[in-house]
C-alpha cells in the first residue's frame, strides 16, 4: 500500500517538474521568434512575393504561439494523463486541444491585422468547438481520428481573419527604378543613425544637384565625463552618388545633426545652432542660436521653420533664418507651414470622449479641431492647404478646414510619414515592423503616394535593413527618392 503511494507520488511529482522544465524551452522559443520573422521576411523577398507584410506575420504569430504553447502544454498534458494513467492517444489530443484553445485566447486579445470583428468571431467559434469536441468524443468515446480532425479544423479556422485580409489587402504598386547605390563608412552602432523616423527625415536632404548626408562616423575619446562623437558631412553628386564634399566635426555622442532643405536649394545644418550651407557645404556665414527651446519643423515648401519658444511657436524664415512676427500659442507643433502649426498634442475629449487621436492646426485665429478619430499617427502638412494622417490602416489627406479630401487603404499596417516633395507633388509612408528585445526590424518598405489622388504610384522595398528606421528624402520635383541608411543608401527614379 505505502508502495503504491510513493509511486503515485512519484508520477505527480514527475508531472510536476516535466510542466516547469518544458516552460523554459517554450519561453526561449517566443524570444527567439523574431529572428524567425525576419528569416521569413527575407525568404519571401528572395522569392519575390509580395504580399503584405504585416498579414504574413501575423499567421506566422499564430503558428509561433501555438508551437510555443505546444511545446509546454503537450508534455506537460502527457505527464499529467501519465499520473493519472490515461491513454497516450487521450494525452495528445488533450494537449494540443488546449494548445489551441490558448492560441484562440491569443487572436481574440491581438486581433488579425484589419478583421477585429472576424477575430472576435473566429476565435470564439474555435474555442466553443473544442470545448464542444472534448467534452462530447469523451463521453461518446469516439474514434482518435475523429478528434484530431476537430483540432485540425479548428487550426486553419484560425486563419480566417488574416485570409479575409489578405484577400482585400490592395495591389502592390510597381516597384520604382534604382538609379544608384553606395555604402559609407560604419559607425561602431549604426543605430545611432537610425535611431528614429523623427531623425530618419532629417539625416539626408535634396540640396541643388547635390544629396546631403549626416550621420554618426565614428566614436572619439571622451571630453571629461562627455563621450564624445566624430559627425561626417558628405554632399553627393545627384545623378552618380559620388561623394563631392566631405566635413567632420566632434559632438557629444548621441546629438546627430540635422539637415533640412530650403526653399531656394541651399541646406540648414542644426547642431546647437542653426547654420546656412550651400550645396558643396561650404557655409553662407547665417547662423541662428535659439536662446530656449528647439527648432525642428521645416515646411513643405522649405521657406519657413518652427522654433517652439515654450511658451508657444515663433516661426523663422529658413532664407534668413530670423524670427518673422507671427507667434503661435502651441509649443509642440508635429508640423509647420508658413500659415500655422500642426499637433496632436491637443485632445478635445470634452466634446469627443470616445476618441484618442487628434489634429488641431494652430494659427493666428487660434485652434481648430481638423480632425478626430480611434487611431493615426503623427499630422504633416503637404501643402499649406493640405494635411496627412495616417492610421487604422489608412492614409487620409484633408484640407486645413478639416474637409476629407482622399482616403486610401493602405497594404501594411503601421504607417509613418516619411516625406514630401517641395512642391507638394507626392509625399511618402513607410510600413516597417520592429519586435523583440533588442529591437529588430522584420521589414521595411516605402510607397510614394499623389498627393492630388492619394493613390500609391511607387514602391520601395529595403532589402539592407537599417537598425531602426532607414533615412528618406523625395527630390524638389517628387521624381526621385532617397532612402536607406549608412550601410546602403540608395537613390530610386519614381517615373
Amino acid at each position: 500500500m505505502k508502495s503504491e503511494i510513493w509511486h503515485h507520488l512519484g508520477r505527480w511529482l514527475l508531472a510536476f517538474l516535466i510542466s516547469v522544465i518544458t516552460l523554459l524551452p517554450a519561453i526561449v522559443f517566443l524570444e527567439l521568434s523574431p529572428g524567425l520573422d525576419k528569416v521569413l521576411m527575407r525568404l519571401l523577398d528572395a522569392m519575390r512575393v509580395h504580399v503584405p507584410s504585416e498579414i504574413c506575420l501575423s499567421l506566422f504569430s499564430l503558428l509561433t504561439m501555438f508551437v510555443a504553447l505546444a511545446i509546454w502544454i503537450v508534455p506537460s498534458t502527457s505527464a499529467i494523463g501519465f499520473a493519472l494513467r490515461a491513454p497516450v492517444r487521450s494525452r495528445l489530443q488533450w494537449g494540443l486541444s488546449l494548445s489551441l484553445l490558448l492560441t484562440a485566447v491569443y487572436l481574440w486579445l491581438v486581433n488579425a491585422p484589419g478583421q477585429i470583428v472576424a477575430s472576435k468571431i473566429v476565435a470564439a467559434t474555435v474555442a466553443m468547438i473544442l470545448v464542444f469536441g472534448i467534452l462530447f468524443f469523451r463521453f461518446r468515446r469516439s474514434k482518435a481520428s475523429n478528434e484530431f480532425l476537430a483540432i485540425t479544423f479548428g487550426a486553419a479556422l484560425l486563419t480566417v481573419p488574416s485570409l479575409i485580409a489578405l484577400s482585400v489587402s490592395p495591389s502592390e504598386p510597381p516597384a520604382a527604378r534604382k538609379l544608384w547605390s553606395i555604402v559609407l563608412p560604419s559607425s561602431s552602432w549604426q543605430g545611432m543613425n537610425t535611431s528614429s523616423s523623427y531623425n530618419a527625415r532629417r539625416q539626408v536632404i535634396f540640396a541643388g544637384d547635390r544629396i546631403l548626408v549626416s550621420f554618426d562616423a565614428a566614436p572619439a575619446a571622451y571630453e571629461g565625463k562627455q563621450p564624445m562623437a566624430t559627425y561626417r558631412l558628405l554632399s553627393l553628386d545627384v545623378q552618380t552618388g559620388q561623394v563631392l564634399s566631405s566635413k567632420e566635426f566632434l559632438g557629444k555622442w548621441g546629438d546627430i545633426p540635422m539637415l533640412y532643405a530650403t526653399a531656394d536649394g541651399h541646406g540648414i545644418l542644426q547642431h546647437g545652432s542653426l547654420k546656412l550651407l550651400n550645396p558643396d557645404l561650404t557655409d553662407l556665414g547665417v547662423s541662428f542660436e535659439p536662446s530656449h527651446g528647439r527648432v525642428g519643423q521645416m515646411s513643405p515648401d522649405g521657406s519657413t521653420m518652427a522654433w517652439e519658444t515654450f511658451p508657444g511657436s515663433t516661426l523663422l524664415d529658413s532664407r534668413t533664418l530670423t524670427p518673422l512676427p507671427q507667434h503661435l500659442d502651441e509649443s509642440v507643433p508635429t508640423s509647420v507651414s508658413k500659415r500655422g502649426v500642426l499637433t496632436d498634442n491637443v485632445y478635445w475629449y470634452g466634446k469627443y470622449p470616445n476618441d484618442r487621436m487628434f489634429v488641431t492646426l494652430t494659427d493666428a485665429a487660434g485652434k481648430h479641431l481638423l480632425f478626430h478619430g480611434a487611431c493615426g499617427g503623427r499630422p504633416e502638412f503637404l501643402t499649406d492647404e493640405k494635411v496627412i494622417v495616417a492610421g487604422c490602416d489608412k492614409v487620409r489627406v484633408i484640407d486645413i478646414h478639416g474637409n476629407l479630401l482622399r482616403e486610401t487603404k493602405t497594404m501594411e499596417g503601421h504607417a509613418t510619414f516619411a516625406g514630401v516633395s517641395r512642391n507638394g507633388k507626392r509625399f511618402a509612408v513607410e510600413f516597417n515592423e520592429v519586435r523583440g528585445d533588442p529591437p529588430m526590424p522584420l521589414y521595411d518598405h516605402f510607397v510614394i503616394y499623389d498627393t492630388e489622388t492619394a493613390e500609391p504610384i511607387a514602391t520601395i522595398r529595403v532589402t539592407d535593413l537599417p537598425e531602426y528606421y532607414s533615412w528618406s528624402a523625395l527630390s524638389p520635383d517628387g521624381d526621385m527618392f532617397a532612402v536607406g541608411s549608412p550601410d546602403n543608401l540608395s537613390l530610386y527614379d519614381l517615373n
